[in-house]
């Protein structure tokens, strides 16, 4: 078990990496806000791992159940949405902030399983939600101001409901198709709604003309690197799940807005300004705060659902 724990806690940090690497692709590339050149990469990436899951696959991926096919399409949809609110939290706040904000995903999974799979909510599920959600306005508190950063937290939130919503529609459908298969169907959807992305949003077009004419060696990279980094995580995990039970595994991924400050808090230490941090004593306490009751929330729903 504690095997288990441990492996789960390398797939938290290898996430974690992927991260920073996002929040600095925003940082540097994503001037004025304009996400349209990173989110676009995001987008036609896939087309690699299109034609990788097709060699692999063969003529399978054309047998899925027509009702699988539409539900992995919308899932390549629902994904860019989510890489988009994701990208524009990260364009708001710090790295660890945001990821805090996005450990919310497993209560709203919750949420829709009452309303699609008529799965009730209990009252130490609600005690938990309501933890989590707690340490989420905590860390986007500002106490000179007064008032919650609700911009970032709207975005993140956002990300969030749609991730949840995500993993509801696999469970309601039950597919049964391959890992290539549902991967192929997947990256389809993806890089048909960047199309539409390229085709009908100028602002995201220019934007993305200009960010692989200036830096298309180092963007590439970096997105070929965070690819490979989310796939090691997500094969640690699977490891993980063969030697402890998924609910104990699941309660490290709160460990990785944790890992993401403490690694940004490293490195800006050497002098390696990477990304920013605020790293203000009131704000390290508030984060700290947050981070608790996230992560104390996480565990109890993770053991009682």
């Amino acid at each position: 078990m504690i095997t288990g724990l441990m492996i789960g806690i390398a797939a938290a940090f290898v996430w974690s990496i992927t991260n920073i690497v996002d929040k600095y692709l925003v940082d540097e590339y994503a001037q004025d806000g304009n996400i349209g050149g990173v989110l676009l990469l995001s987008c036609f990436f896939p087309i690699t791992l299109l034609v990788l899951s097709l060699m692999i696959a063969g003529q399978s991926v054309w047998y899925l159940p027509t009702e699988e096919i539409y539900t992995l399409l919308l899932t390549g949809f629902l994904l860019v949405l989510w890489i988009y609110f994701y990208l524009k939290a990260l364009s708001e706040d710090d790295a660890s902030v945001v990821m805090t904000l996005l450990v919310l995903a497993p209560f709203f999974s919750l949420i829709f399983g009452q309303i699609i799979l008529k799965e009730f909510l209990t009252s130490v599920e609600l005690l938990a939600g309501g933890l989590m959600v707690l340490g989420a306005l905590t860390v986007v508190y500002e106490p000179n101001a007064k008032k919650i950063k609700w911009k970032v937290f709207g975005y993140a939130i956002a990300a969030s409901v749609i991730t949840a919503l995500m993993l509801s529609l696999f469970k309601f459908v039950a597919l049964e198709g391959g890992a290539w298969e549902s991967l192929f169907w997947r990256s389809v959807g993806m890089v048909f709604i960047g199309g539409l992305i390229y085709l009908f949003i100028s602002s995201y077009r220019d934007s993305f003309h200009i960010f692989m004419r200036d830096h298309f060696t180092r963007g590439v990279g970096l997105n070929v690197t965070n690819e490979s980094l989310t796939l090691t995580g997500d094969t640690l995990f699977a490891v993980a799940i063969l030697f402890a039970p998924l609910a104990l595994v699941q309660t490290t991924e709160a460990y990785q807005p944790i890992f993401v400050f403490l690694m940004i808090l490293i490195i800006n230490r050497f002098g390696v300004r990477v990304v920013q941090e605020n790293i203000e004593k009131k704000v390290l306490i508030q984060k700290g705060i947050g981070f608790v009751l996230v992560l104390v929330g996480t565990i109890i729903l993770s053991f009682v659902s």
